[in-house]
């Protein structure tokens, strides 16, 4: 069992730990049996870990945008390019800021104590200043590994569920609500959430929810809500969870291998017998 070296230290090979980051929560983890490959010669587990992430002022970054000022019809902010993307252009980006909710707005999101209301300034809910759109981008690290020892770890699939709210809304106006590593997520279209003429007035009043999966790659993940001002207060609430499956596999050491064949032929004369 020794040569096999079970005891093996990758505790999250997804997301960040909570400890790493304010707005990420380990919620749940199930981690399978390991089961001999005899095909690839190896030993595989399952590794199924929910994590939860939040709107907050430490971990959300935001890309200021100009408003479309009362009317869908005519979108002053630009379409969302390529290089909006870049939040390490600090020239564009800052962080966050939280606010206390306009007193029109819904107060707290329902799935989550830990979610705030954020924009793109101090001053985003009040009612007297017009406050621009939002790009917001909150980073999900995956630290795909390779360990030293031989084990290979990866990320079978990912699943997210999203709960907001927001002011005025999400995407519209032939715009996604949300885009994960610069693809769009949602299709641009005026649904739920992005019709001038119902979620602009009720939005904010309820949570609404998202469900999609989408593609990790090794390190930064970015999300982004893309949150449309038309005038007056503006802001976003959030809460998320990620749900995803790493595979983990190792090739046992020749000793190993070897006690696992003798072992083997062991059981075969002793059937035949």
């Amino acid at each position: 069992m020794n040569g096999m070296k079970l005891l093996v230290a990758l505790a999250v090979c997804g997301m960040l730990a909570a400890s790493a980051q304010a707005g990420m929560v380990e919620l749940n983890k199930v981690t399978g049996e390991w089961e001999w490959d005899a095909v690839a010669g190896c030993y595989h587990r399952t590794v199924t870990t929910t994590m939860g992430f939040y709107s907050d002022a430490n971990d959300v970054w935001v890309m200021e945008r100009p408003i479309t000022y009362r009317t869908p019809l005519i979108r002053s902010a630009p379409l969302v390019k390529p290089d909006d993307f870049d939040v390490s252009d600090a020239s564009r980006y800052h962080p966050a800021v939280e606010i206390t909710p306009h007193r029109e707005w819904l107060q707290a999101l329902p799935v989550s104590d830990f979610a705030r209301w954020i924009s793109v300034n101090e001053r985003g809910s009040d009612p007297n200043v017009d406050t621009n759109s939002g790009l917001y981008a909150i980073m999900l690290y995956n630290n795909e590994l390779v360990d030293d020892r031989g084990w290979d770890v990866t990320i079978a699939g990912v699943n997210v569920d999203l709960y907001f709210t927001a002011d005025n809304f999400l995407g519209g106006n032939g715009m996604s609500a949300l885009y994960f590593n610069g693809d769009a997520v949602t299709e641009g279209d005026n649904g739920l959430w992005g019709n001038f003429e119902t979620a602009a007035v009720q939005l904010f009043k309820n949570q609404y929810d998202l469900h999609f999966s989408v593609d990790l790659t090794p390190g930064e993940n970015w999300l982004y809500l893309d949150a449309t001002s038309f005038f007056g207060p503006a802001g976003v609430i959030f809460y998320g969870e990620f749900t995803y499956s790493q595979v983990e596999s190792y090739i046992p050491e020749p000793m190993s291998m070897s006690l696992l064949v003798v072992g083997a032929m062991g059981m075969l004369i002793r059937r035949k017998r």
